[in-house]
């Protein structure tokens, strides 16, 4: 009478012993998968750090006598597509307007142009900055232009400088002088047999560079009338 009882027991063990095996079994596959997903984290390239801009920034602020923190403005973009921001900086220095571009090397700030010259800040002058992309290349554009009013047409006299970056220079591609002569109306219309274009010190015509510029597409980067996160004292603590 106590074999059916023995046997029984014995099953209930048997089961008991499987059900622990695949436990651990599964177990051990979640555990593997929690490794494989840790090293694929370690692998994931970390996000290039922006301290060595923070800290450029901070000594521009720390060393102008001018209120760089509302009359410097700021933008981060990538110029050739290596996942590393490049810092583009427009500020006042003395009485004019300057330019800076810069990229990290190494966790050092390395400027590829530094204080470059755009505009006198007199008058009624405008800067901006733009990217300026087609299908073979991105280019950095810093484009100023001011208004004259003539007798019976607007005077646009402008300058466009074009760059490209190449991972370790930054190369001027467009330099230009131009002047643009529009009709005074509400909508203004070109005067091309008037106007006049002088690119990398070759004179042309301002179709000619009309037609270059826009083959590209223009996408703004800064101005002189940013959202207060460009400005050079907020963008900073954003870094």
């Amino acid at each position: 009478m106590r074999k059916p009882y023995i046997v029984i027991m014995l099953l209930v063990l048997m089961f008991t012993l499987m059900c622990g095996c695949s436990s651990d079994n599964t177990t051990g596959k979640s555990s593997s998968k929690d490794d494989i997903h840790s090293s694929e984290k370690e692998q994931t390239p970390v996000s290039q750090s922006k301290r060595p801009y923070k800290e450029y920034i901070e000594n521009i602020l720390n060393s102008s006598d001018e209120d760089m923190g509302e009359m410097g403005y700021a933008a981060l973009y990538d110029l050739n597509n290596d996942n590393s921001d490049e810092l583009v900086i427009m500020r006042v220095k003395d009485v004019n307007f300057v330019y800076t571009v810069c990229t990290i090397k190494d966790d050092k700030v390395v400027p590829l142009v530094e204080d470059e010259h755009f505009f006198v800040l007199a008058g009624g002058p405008s800067g901006d900055v733009y990217i300026l992309k087609n299908d073979v290349e991105t280019l950095i554009s810093f484009e100023y232009g001011e208004i004259n009013p003539g007798d019976e047409v607007l005077y646009n006299h402008g300058t466009v400088d074009a760059y490209s970056f190449d991972g370790e220079q930054l190369k001027l591609q467009k330099e230009a002088e131009l002047l643009r002569v529009t009709t005074m109306s509400i909508e203004p219309k070109i005067l091309y047999d008037q106007s006049e274009a002088t690119v990398n010190d070759e004179n042309t015509t301002y179709k000619e560079f009309e037609q270059w510029h826009n083959s590209y597409e223009k996408t703004l980067l800064l101005n002189m009338h940013p959202d207060d996160s460009a400005k050079l004292e907020n963008f900073v603590k954003e870094l």
